[in-house]
């Protein structure tokens, strides 16, 4: 998939301010609420295909979690799901990030 194209899969998503969670600044957008699913899990399976594994390492020790992150255009992007099919939702936030490259 070409960076337009990923990023035209990002632009049809309705990304909103996870506000629960101000302590580490993010967006979601929710496949429940995508105007096109289709879209929203080939965003899920591009991350899982073609991101990188990261350890999100708040302060929090028992909020670390290894996930698989893609980075495009000053945002890192990831699910929280085991596969692009289960995910319900994805999220980005910005650079930098409390992820550490594995």
């Amino acid at each position: 998939m070409t960076d337009p194209q990923v990023m035209h899969l990002i632009d049809q998503q309705t990304w909103r301010f996870a506000k629960t969670m101000p302590e580490w600044p993010h967006w979601y957008c929710l496949r429940k609420e995508a105007p096109d699913p289709d879209a929203f899990e080939a965003l899920a399976s591009h991350i899982v295909e073609n991101g990188y594994l990261a350890e999100f390492r708040p302060d929090l020790r028992e909020a670390w979690a290894v996930r698989r992150y893609l980075d495009v255009e000053g945002f890192h992007y990831w699910i929280m799901d085991d596969t692009p099919a289960e995910a319900s939702l994805i999220n980005r936030a910005q650079h930098p990030n409390v992820a550490v490259r594995l």
